[in-house]
């Protein structure tokens, strides 16, 4: 709870429920992974997929399903790209990233979703090119592992939020007796 790290591809699920929710992209929309993802002339911009340095070529033509399985960093910058960080860091927001849990316990660290904002906060700049970092769980992004476990139990509940505590209820006191 007092350590915030960067989510790297866990947060990819993020982004696809951003770019499905918004309509920027379908299930059934097929992104081509050419290996290196290109925003504008400058090559300090390009973000390379994870198997381009590798192989050196792309995942080829992916939807949603296959893009999560391979965790492909291009087709996530282009959803980044199109939902924008603005929408973006809001859905970071409803799975209770960059936020403070409640935990019953001191010195719960809230963390920080990569934004604009987030980079003023932290003395920086914000440039085109982090919002496709942060698309992949990178930039400003740093998560505490409880917040991490929070938001893979609502999206393994269907999106239903949870509470994060300690002791729920005791149902039964059982006396041991040595």
């Amino acid at each position: 709870i007092q350590g915030s790290y960067q989510p790297g591809s866990t947060f990819k699920m993020v982004t696809a429920i951003a770019g499905l929710e918004t309509g920027e992209i379908t299930s059934t929309e097929w992104i081509n992974d050419t290996g290196v993802y290109q925003l504008g002339n400058d090559p300090r911009y390009w973000l390379h997929c994870w198997v381009y340095d590798t192989a050196g070529h792309g995942h080829g033509s992916l939807n949603v399903m296959g893009a999560l399985e391979k965790s492909c960093n291009f087709f996530f910058a282009e959803t980044g790209k199109r939902v924008g960080i603005e929408r973006l860091a809001s859905y970071a927001g409803h799975f209770g990233l960059g936020k403070k849990t409640g935990i019953e316990l001191l010195g719960e660290e809230a963390g920080y979703v990569s934004s604009p904002e987030t980079s003023k906060a932290l003395g920086s700049y914000w440039v085109g090119g982090d919002t496709l970092t942060a698309a992949i769980g990178q930039g400003n992004n740093s998560f505490t592992t409880l917040q991490m476990a929070k938001y893979t139990s609502i999206i393994a509940n269907g999106g239903n939020d949870i509470d994060v505590t300690i002791i729920k209820q005791i149902i039964d006191v059982i006396k041991v007796i040595f």
